[in-house]
């Protein structure tokens, strides 16, 4: 009876993503097992569109372009072995950069991760103080996820 329960965990950590739209879809999430959400604003890039391209080891989103103010949504469970990472990828004009948008081993806001964007890097927001003040750099090297 247990290696029935194991693959059954093992299903639900490996193909429980769903995906909200710039619309407001509400993910559903499987009751006992919590989701986290990835939200993702241009909101420092004015008039000017910020094309984002965002992956998983298992999971590739597509590409989305987001005009100024503009936000893309996503929603997955980590696994249970807390190894979840989601990277994006970030371009507008002839800039490029990406960034480790989600890891399940660094999550700093509880299940809700709101980024906005900027040319510097993207910032978090901190639920203390109620602004996106954790700010970090582009990571190092340009991977290309396009």
């Amino acid at each position: 009876m247990m290696i029935p329960l194991f693959l059954l965990l093992i299903f639900i950590s490996s193909s429980s993503f769903s995906e909200c739209s710039q619309q407001g879809d509400v993910p559903v999430p499987v009751p006992g097992i919590h989701e986290d959400d990835v939200v993702i604003i241009n909101n420092g890039i004015l008039d000017t569109v910020l094309t984002v391209h965002c992956k998983s080891k298992d999971d590739d989103l597509g590409v989305r372009t987001l005009k100024y103010n503009e936000s893309f949504q996503f929603s997955f469970q980590p696994n249970i072995w807390d190894t979840t990472l989601f990277f994006c990828g970030f371009s507008w004009d002839k800039e490029f950069h990406w960034f480790d948008i989600y890891k399940t081993k660094h999550r700093f806001v509880f299940h809700i991760n709101s980024w906005i964007i900027h040319p510097s890097g993207p910032c978090l927001f901190n639920t203390n103080h109620q602004a996106y003040d954790y700010c970090y750099p582009w990571n190092a090297d340009n991977k290309q996820v396009f």
